[in-house]
């Protein structure tokens, strides 16, 4: 049967269905599983002439879509343009990684270019001197939830039957694609991570997951490294041709029984601020070539505390309030002071022109800082509470740390007595009257 006649069997076999899950209403979560169909965006770096010899590079995005037809689904005639990888014989478990709501997963495709090194893959027969022809499909869940990495093998495609026997090129690049052309692949090699960002409080062990799978029975060379502020480092590497094993961080561990069953995870012990970065986990089975990042952020939740709970002043007289913000990382932090009476159960009043420390780096990482402002004491401050309110990327609710104030009213205390002293007075004063009158009339008059 020729090539031709090879696709129109192809597109008979296939039951009508996937093209017409547009038409379907999106009331509910639709997996993968259930569609059998992803779209992705095939993304490509073209050569733009700019002047007489000499060309920039771009990157040109074109609509496509990956079909998964192992249970035989359909390809109708799409009335938009659209390429269609149309994934067949892969004996790799594509949804075992991305079975999720079809709204959730980030597509892209792109041409992969072994960059001269030609290895012949099992199972793949080709005719002397062709090369593979392959892609690379990157599928990421929006939520952070994992990452995936799927090569293909080119098989065929409608504009260039029959890709492993022709005679049109030596490269990847070489295979014209169409803005609505059917390309028949297969899935060879998959890495991936379910760990591509973790957020770790300070000593706690950390599992940086990194898995691997292929159509046959691989001895993959393995390598993690760490970046930080644009420098790299070497943790961990094996190479699976001398098996040769080099282990640079006391703290991190790779289980190498587990390279058999696909797991190149790492874990570090007892993670600290200078465990933050992005973590690449490197899986090279030639001539295929992978690395995944997983970013690491370290959290440390801050301490609050005021000095001072409850607060007794005198009207006129000037107290500072200060609030201690103490161990916390990353840097970032957000201070408000808040002023409510309790008595008037109105929306608390955020307070202005407070004043902060600079930020004090701890010998552990992290940071500390002060927030504070003077208050002069007023009758209208007695029965507030002032709040000092914090927030931060390691707290799920904000702390608050609260000063109760009351005010005492200059000379509140002096008038009772003063009133008390005079009216003492004035009664001494009446019993002198009243003896002195008495003994007037008791003295004797003159004859």
């Amino acid at each position: 049967m020729g090539n031709a006649g090879l696709f129109a069997v192809l597109l008979m076999f296939l039951s009508p269905g996937i093209l017409n899950y547009e038409h379907v209403a999106v009331s509910e979560a639709l997996n993968l599983s259930k569609t059998r169909q992803l779209n992705c965006m095939l993304v490509e770096e073209v050569h733009q002439p700019i002047e007489a010899g000499s060309h920039a590079d771009r990157l040109v995005k074109r609509k496509a879509q990956l079909l998964l037809t192992d249970r035989g689904t359909s390809l109708g005639d799409s009335a938009d343009q659209i390429i269609t990888f149309i994934v067949t014989d892969s004996s790799i478990n594509i949804l075992k990684h991305v079975d999720e709501d079809i709204e959730k997963l980030d597509c892209e495709i792109q041409r992969y270019s072994t960059r001269g090194i030609e290895v012949e893959w099992p199972g793949i027969q080709t005719e002397d001197g062709i090369p593979y022809t392959w892609f690379i499909s990157i599928i990421k869940h929006t939520g952070d939830q994992f990452k995936v990495a799927v090569f293909f093998r080119l098989i065929s495609s409608s504009s260039n039957q029959n890709v492993e026997s022709n005679q049109m090129g030596q490269h990847s690049e070489s295979v014209l694609i169409g803005d609505s052309d059917i390309l028949q692949v297969t899935g060879v090699y998959i890495v991936s991570t379910k760990t591509p960002v973790v957020e770790s409080e300070l000593g706690r062990d950390v599992l940086l997951d990194c898995s691997f799978s292929a159509d046959h029975k691989v001895d993959a060379n393995i390598e993690w490294r760490l970046q930080q502020k644009g420098t790299k480092k070497k943790l961990f590497s094996y190479s699976s041709l001398s098996k040769h094993v080099e282990h640079m961080e006391n703290r991190t561990e790779v289980f190498l029984n587990e390279f058999s069953r696909g797991n190149a995870s790492l874990l570090i012990r007892d993670v600290g601020i200078k465990d933050a970065g992005t973590y690449i986990c490197v899986v090279y089975v030639p001539p295929l070539y992978e690395d995944i990042e997983v970013q690491v952020d370290i959290l440390a939740s801050p301490t609050v505390s005021v000095n001072i709970d409850h607060l007794s002043m005198i009207e006129g007289v000037e107290e500072k309030l200060v609030c201690d913000i103490t161990g916390y990382y990353p840097l970032d932090v957000q201070v408000q002071w808040l002023r409510e009476h309790e008595r008037e159960h109105l929306i608390p009043e955020v307070m202005k022109n407070i004043l902060y420390s600079s930020h004090k780096h701890n010998a552990d990482g992290t940071f500390s800082i002060s927030s504070f402002f003077w208050l002069r004491a007023h009758p209208r401050d007695d029965g507030v509470k002032y709040t000092c309110r914090v927030e931060h990327k390691s707290l799920k609710t904000a702390i608050r740390q609260s000063i109760f104030v009351t005010v005492k009213v200059q000379g509140s205390f002096t008038t009772p007595l003063l009133i008390i002293f005079i009216l003492i007075l004035l009664l001494i004063l009446m019993i002198l009257l009243f003896y002195l009158h008495k003994a007037s009339i008791n003295k004797k008059k003159p004859y």
